[in-house]
């Protein structure tokens, strides 16, 4: 999967929390997200929120379905409420997603 359709997959399965979503279509898309929000930071010193409110529901969304392809819940996703919870949540998402069919 491509940048363009990372992205596109991601702003059009905005809600969806079902499914899968490989490596691929995380990364592409969180690149997308970064950049998204360096412009908005270089446009004007607030412009960041905008972006940053208008893209939680994907991202949320995206990191969801990247966890369900390793077969985790995406429950796992609140460790980033707990302190270097984040950089677990990052290690699960640079795994290889499980191979067939897995309970979601």
């Amino acid at each position: 999967m491509n940048f363009i359709d990372s992205t596109k997959a991601g702003l059009q399965n905005y809600a969806n929390f079902k499914g899968r979503a490989t490596r691929s279509e995380y990364w592409w898309f969180m690149l997308f997200y970064t950049l998204v929000l360096v412009v908005g930071s270089m446009v004007h010193e607030y412009g960041v929120f905008v972006p940053l409110l208008a893209l939680a529901l994907p991202v949320l969304a995206v990191t969801v379905r990247r966890l369900h392809d390793l077969d985790k819940s995406g429950w796992f996703y609140l460790l980033n409420l707990v302190p270097l919870g984040s950089f677990y949540v990052l290690f699960l998402c640079t795994q290889k997603g499980t191979e067939g069919a897995n309970r979601f």
